[in-house]
């Protein structure tokens, strides 16, 4: 009988045991469960986050673009209009076209013909391929407006684009299409007001003899040549259906016209400049020189805001690269 006790006392104590370890085992799983719950109720507030930070940029961006001057090519009164082909933009990408227009004038000022160059799109780049990279006259032009920028300034030149072309910026505008039909696109590059010159003479250079070709004045009749030039394909012109492009306008300021700036977005990432076909590597040359020496010997006429500085700059870059005199 004692043995018999003894068992069932062992067999009660084994369910005891096992009831407890179920116990445990059942609370263990409950806290599992808990804390997968917790877990997942954050991943899913996480998730509520993004998705109410993305629709609130999207309409933040919706918002945007509705502010920014972008329109059909049937939109009038406005500034710089939309030619014929081009529908207005689906995104505002404002801010990388201003850092663009800065990236030129600061790869003028870096003395690299080369660096300057990369800023047009393919085929102006191919065309420019005989383009030196350097050149002491310009060089030398280039090292005076640095050393005098410094002396009026306190500062090296380096254009702050969020400031300087920004809302301050009176008569500025920036519009932005998408290309939907490219048969249509017969002013493009679009066409600066003032009659551009013929080539500027600066004095002696040292690459003159070494490039080819005159470049004749980048009029209407030249501003898009059809025939496919050495070195370029095609597909280089970049302006098939679906293609972004933005049109700049600076307004007339002091020693200035107003002028028309096209851009066009070329992947990765990169808004890039297309002037007229005609204009060969020693139109380049001379254009850029001719009016680099103009701003460099009105220092004396420079504004007092180093703001209104950089844009006297920068409008006679684009001045040079599109082919229009220096304004006496």
């Amino acid at each position: 009988m004692r043995k018999v006790s003894l068992l069932l006392m062992g067999a009660m104590s084994l369910g005891l045991i096992n009831w407890a370890v179920a116990a445990d085992d059942e609370a263990s799983g409950k806290k599992v469960d808990r804390a997968v719950d917790n877990a997942s109720n954050k991943v899913d507030r996480a998730a509520d986050k993004v998705g109410d930070a993305t629709r609130n940029t999207a309409d933040k961006t919706r918002d945007k673009i509705g502010d920014i001057d972008v329109k059909t090519e049937k939109s009038a009164g406005q500034t710089a209009d939309l030619p014929a082909g081009i529908q207005k933009a689906t995104k505002d990408d404002s801010e990388d076209i201003r850092a663009s227009l800065a990236d030129l004038t600061e790869a003028v000022m870096s003395k690299s013909f080369h660096r300057v160059r990369n800023k047009l799109v393919d085929a102006d780049r191919n065309r420019l391929n005989d383009l030196k990279d350097d050149d002491a006259t310009f060089a030398g032009r280039i090292e005076q407006i640095n050393k005098d920028w410094q002396a009026k300034y306190n500062q090296k030149f380096d254009v702050p684009h969020k400031i300087a072309f920004g809302q301050d910026f009176k008569g500025f505008t920036i519009v932005q299409g998408e290309i939907a039909n490219p048969a249509l696109l017969s002013n493009w590059p679009v066409e600066n007001k003032a009659k551009a010159g013929a080539s500027l003479k600066v004095g002696d250079t040292n690459v003159g003899a070494e490039l080819k070709g005159s470049g004749g004045s980048a009029t209407a009749d030249g501003r898009r040549d059809e025939t496919n030039k050495a070195g370029n394909k095609p597909g280089d012109r970049n302006l098939e259906k679906g293609r972004n492009v933005a049109i700049v306008t600076f307004p007339e300021m002091k020693g200035a016209s107003e002028l028309t700036a096209s851009l066009i977005h070329e992947l990765p990432d990169q808004w890039r400049f297309d002037i007229p076909d005609n204009i060969d590597s020693m139109k380049f040359y001379q254009n850029l020189l001719a009016h680099m020496t103009a701003f460099s010997e009105a220092k004396d006429q420079w504004p007092a805001d180093v703001n209104e500085a950089y844009r006297m700059a920068t409008h006679h870059v684009l001045e040079a690269i599109y082919d229009m005199p220096v304004k006496k």
